[in-house]
């Protein structure tokens, strides 16, 4: 997914949760990843997901378009449960967390615009602190891109092949491999940018007035369904 559509996406959204306080999401957020945190309940974890997916359906978001992005969880929490590394937990636990936890994180940024994300977050974090957070998620989005380019170029070359796990797995680790080493090499180059361009600490802060309204009890109700649906379960 393009970021620039990421962006359109959060700033012309003209649903309930997008016209919701940054606070109130954040705080949804925390509540429904903790809970997905410490939950080793399949039945919990299944309706959860099912939420989150309703939330994406209310808002008016194309539930395709992030699909890609949600592969990536699915296969490295589908790696750990079939090696077992994931502990005592379920397979099916550990890949709704993963799956779930992405999910609301991409829930977020496409129904928030990221400089009221950010501006929020200048409230109670150093501004060196929010400047690296920007900066990630900025590059997070090209290491995708990057990544998608090289699992195709290894489709196409013949790298994944049906019935060759060993071999597909081997590729697929070299391909991660390069991935990290040229995440290093961009980091390196946006610092260097940013330093030329005259960076001083604190260039995403933009704090703005915290508008409530009646939109807040979407997000918050959710927090709330979910704690109980948790402490029934």
């Amino acid at each position: 997914m393009d970021l620039a559509y990421l962006d359109y996406l959060a700033a012309h959204g003209e649903s309930p949760l997008h016209k919701a306080s940054v606070p109130s999401k954040f705080l949804m957020l925390l509540i429904l990843i903790s809970f997905i945190i410490i939950s080793p309940s399949v039945a919990f974890l299944a309706l959860s997901a099912m939420l989150i997916f309703g939330l994406f359906l209310l808002s008016g978001l194309p539930i395709k378009k992030f699909l890609h992005l949600l592969f990536y969880p699915l296969f490295f929490a589908s790696v750990f449960a079939l090696t077992g590394l994931g502990g005592t937990l379920p397979p099916a636990a550990l890949i709704l967390k993963a799956v779930s936890t992405a999910a609301l994180l991409l829930l977020l940024l496409s129904t928030t615009p990221y400089y009221q994300i950010f501006g929020f977050l200048s409230y109670f974090l150093p501004g060196l602190l929010v400047d690296i957070l920007f900066i990630s998620y900025r590059s997070f989005f090209l290491l995708i891109r990057l990544l998608s380019g090289l699992f195709t170029t290894l489709k196409v070359r013949g790298g994944i092949q049906r019935g060759k796990l060993f071999i597909s797995l081997k590729n697929i680790t070299t391909a991660l491999g390069a991935t990290v080493l040229h995440s290093f090499e961009l980091n390196e180059k946006l610092y260097q940018v940013i330093q030329l361009r005259g960076y001083r600490q604190g260039f995403v802060e933009q704090r703005e007035k915290i508008n409530w309204s009646r939109c807040d009890l979407l997000p918050l109700l959710v927090g709330t369904a979910a704690g109980v649906i948790f402490f029934l379960l």
